[in-house]
């Protein structure tokens, strides 16, 4: 992957809709709403169609009606559900307790995408107690299986039932974590690509609040842990922004190939995957890091890290206050710049 992004790419404030705009073209990555399914009432979803509307965008069968659709931006897809079909969802048109996607809902998703697109990782905001499956189906198509979630109380609010994912396909080894699969309790909004991209960790970015203890599961395929140079799996720990966690918040659950996952990988054939958690309840932005660090990274920005950071937190709160479409704009677009400036320094 590259050290510059050419734009900012985070889930806070992208378009879980974008696809309603017109003029939007279909993009590296697709939903498959047709294909997809979800538990209780209903049971299927249905492509959205219209002028302008793209492929990839859709919604339950059934009401209270849920609608999902994805954004790719500059290698990087997010996808998520809304409430409505606001294309500039507020933090409450995340909420889907109001719709049949309930809390404990199942969600089998597909996805379609090009064929030359690797994937680095992949980040599902989910019930992290669940089973969590991730299949590359063929070159050109993906499953994910996961259930909407109650998720803690982060940064950006608290809400009862949500669900988002990105899948990170940009061409920045620093990035490349083969396939890694996070998956976190924490609302989509807060969750970002790690603000800093030391080696031997796999590492993704949140904000929450202090006193609130976030859980980060991740899923590590043995083809990255031989990339990292970690023989023993034993060995592998959790850090926060490069400091090891304490034993009490870090677990080394060791390896399973009974998750469902399949990477359709020669150097993997058991399909087994190393699990791994960390739970961190102290909180302003931080990486959350898995893997085997052989020192703690050095970083040469962190004050001007630590100033925009605020920045950001106090655009944050501003949005939350916005009462109109054009004001959030103008705010988002401030967010944007000042995340796409802290993308910079990594």
């Amino acid at each position: 992957m590259k050290t510059k992004f050419s734009s900012l790419v985070t889930f806070s404030g992208l378009l879980f809709l974008a696809g309603l705009l017109p003029g939007t073209l279909r993009a590296d990555f697709v939903w498959d709403p047709a294909a997809s399914t979800h538990t209780g009432a209903g049971t299927a979803f249905k492509q959205v169609t219209g002028p302008g509307v793209p492929a990839g965008t859709g919604s339950t069968t059934s009401g209270p009606v849920a609608y999902g659709g994805g954004q790719n931006t500059s290698g990087v897809f997010t996808f998520g559900f809304t409430n409505s079909t606001n294309p500039f969802p507020a933090l409450g048109d995340t909420e889907l307790s109001s719709t049949v996607l309930v809390a404990g809902t199942t969600l089998t998703l597909y996805f379609d995408k090009g064929a030359t697109d690797s994937v680095n990782y992949v980040a599902i905001i989910t019930d992290t107690t669940a089973s969590i499956t991730y299949e590359v189906i063929s070159s050109t198509r993906v499953k994910i299986v996961a259930n909407v979630v109650n998720p803690v109380a982060s940064a950006s609010g608290d809400l009862n039932a949500v669900f988002g994912l990105v899948i990170d396909y940009q061409n920045v080894p620093a990035l490349n974590f083969e396939q890694t699969v996070f998956a976190t309790n924490m609302h989509h909004f807060d969750v970002s690509p790690p603000a800093t991209q030391p080696s031997g960790v796999a590492g993704i970015n949140a904000n929450g609040l202090n006193g609130t203890s976030a859980q980060f599961r991740a899923f590590m395929p043995i083809t990255y842990l031989a990339s990292i140079g970690l023989t023993d799996p034993s060995e592998c720990k959790g850090y926060v922004d490069g400091i090891e966690t304490p034993p009490g918040d870090f677990t080394n659950e060791g390896l399973d190939a009974t998750l469902g996952f399949d990477f359709m990988d020669a150097g993997n054939p058991t399909n087994e995957v190393l699990k791994v958690v960390i739970n961190n309840d102290s909180w302003s932005p931080h990486d959350m890091q898995f893997g085997k660090l052989s020192s703690p990274p050095v970083d040469p920005n962190i004050a001007k890290r630590a100033t925009l950071r605020k920045k950001i937190a106090k655009q944050k709160k501003k949005l939350k206050k916005a009462r109109t479409a054009s004001a959030k704009k103008r705010v988002r677009k401030k967010i944007k710049k000042l995340k796409l400036q802290l993308r910079r320094l990594a």
